[in-house]
């Protein structure tokens, strides 16, 4: 599993850190880079509708997912500025 600690935030949000893996990027037009550390970030993508009062769901749909990963020392930003690459999970 990829996450080894769990934070509560200010808000009382969850906030979990991603264990360090050593990874490879690959990207097109430069040489790749080996034997990184790197955390792999996960997304899922849904649509939930329903009464936070009365806690009933209307609707839920899963409808997807994504899977980046970033370089370990990065603290934001996306495939478009660099700092990451699409990725695809290695199911075991």
């Amino acid at each position: 599993m990829f996450v080894h600690q769990r934070i509560e935030t200010e808000r009382n949000q969850c906030q979990f850190e991603a264990e360090l893996k050593t990874n490879h990027f690959v990207r097109p037009n430069s040489e790749p880079i080996f034997n990184l550390d790197a955390t792999p970030e996960l997304g899922i993508f849904g649509c939930l509708v329903g009464n936070t009062l009365t806690g009933e769901v209307s609707f839920f749909s899963r409808t997807g997912h994504m899977m980046k990963t970033k370089m370990a020392h990065v603290n934001e930003g996306g495939v478009w500025r660099g700092a990451s690459v699409y990725d695809s999970p290695y199911l075991v």
